[in-house]
């Protein structure tokens, strides 16, 4: 019998990204995909600690108004209006960073 394929850090991010947005509970979703929880568990931490503190940002234009998300690695996703300033944008972050 063939040993099974080593998933790729980028297979780990999908699998994670798709339990996010399942619904599911870990258990459920492991089960479902025939995936080891432990092996589940191991990569969800490597990978939170890998990005911890990185920001992601992405323009979203609403009608006539610029939006900007910012998304952190805890979760959190905050619309800026434009026009908002470097030191408020600053301590919305730092607010929002305190969440953990």
């Amino acid at each position: 019998m063939d040993k099974p394929q080593k998933r790729q850090r980028r297979d780990w991010e999908m699998i994670i990204e798709s339990w996010r947005s399942s619904g599911m509970t870990v258990k459920e979703f492991c089960s479902e995909h025939s995936i080891n929880r432990s092996d589940f568990y191991r990569h969800r931490k490597r990978l939170r600690n890998e990005t911890q503190g990185l920001v992601k940002i992405e323009p979203l234009h609403e009608r006539q108004s610029s939006l900007v998300i910012v998304e952190t690695p805890n979760r959190y996703r905050v619309l800026i209006q434009e026009g908002v300033g470097a030191e408020h944008l600053g301590i919305v972050l730092s607010v929002v960073e305190r969440q953990r």
